[in-house]
């Protein structure tokens, strides 16, 4: 069966709305849903933030579910002054930047099939970085993309490729851009529960004492809600194919 797998609740959103959730398996700090969409199987993976929460996850699904392809998908931070908020890349390859030094690259097939979809508008292919802790700095992103020529940086990504490739399953990695490369953002690490996902009391309280922030957290949310839409359209359109 499909499986795709992001990091947040925000990111599944859009795509369990347009599915029937059938079952739910709460493992070890990620959620499974057995999912069904037009007659077809498919399996929802929130996994939280981070290296090690996703290959917790990912390990799990292969061991206990016929997983036939993996497609990690979310939202990333853009490295080019190119890419605005909402636009998709396609990995076509994707590296790491605290870890081997290896690249790791998409199924052929399933490339292939999601070029098939790309309008060239707000759908690009382009290289994506993985990284330990997020990238709020302007400056943090300039220097990722020089370093790896990379369009998108992300904290997953990469380490799902790797047992995906391990293992001998497709995969795929779609990202849209919920900030660009000129955005600051405020410190997200420090509005993270236990389970790698924002913590509303923990922005409250953080907003409290930073209440210039909210600007920039108020925009951050709506940057994300554009970037869930297009994903949940483009994922949607990808799915037919299957």
């Amino acid at each position: 069966m499909l499986t795709l797998i992001a990091a947040l609740k925000e990111e599944l959103a859009g795509l369990k709305q347009r599915m029937t959730v059938e079952d739910t398996v709460a493992e070890n700090g990620y959620q499974i849903f057995h999912s069904r969409q037009g007659g077809k199987e498919t399996l929802l993976v929130q996994t939280g933030t981070g290296r090690e929460r996703a290959e917790r996850a990912v390990r799990f699904v292969l061991e206990h579910y016929p997983a036939r392809a993996i497609i990690s998908f979310g939202f990333a931070g853009g490295l080019t002054p190119e890419l605005s908020v909402g636009e998709i890349i396609l990995c076509s390859t994707l590296c790491c930047n605290d870890g081997p030094s290896d690249s790791c690259r998409p199924d052929a097939d399933l490339f292939s099939r999601s070029l098939q979809i790309c309008d060239g508008s707000i759908t690009h292919q382009g290289k994506s970085v993985t990284v330990a802790r997020p990238a709020p700095q302007p400056e943090v992103k300039r220097a990722l993309a020089q370093a790896f020529q990379a369009d998108v940086v992300d904290m997953e990504s990469y380490w799902i490729a790797r047992i995906a490739n391990e293992k001998g399953v497709p995969f795929l990695a779609v990202r849209a851009v919920s900030d660009t490369v000129q955005e600051r953002l405020p410190p997200v690490e420090r509005m993270l529960g236990s389970n790698g996902e924002p913590d509303l009391r923990k922005i409250v309280f953080y907003s409290l004492f930073h209440p210039r922030q909210l600007v920039t957290l108020t925009r951050l949310h709506r940057n994300s809600r554009i970037a869930r839409e297009n994903l949940t359209t483009f994922l949607s359109q990808l799915m037919e194919r299957f």
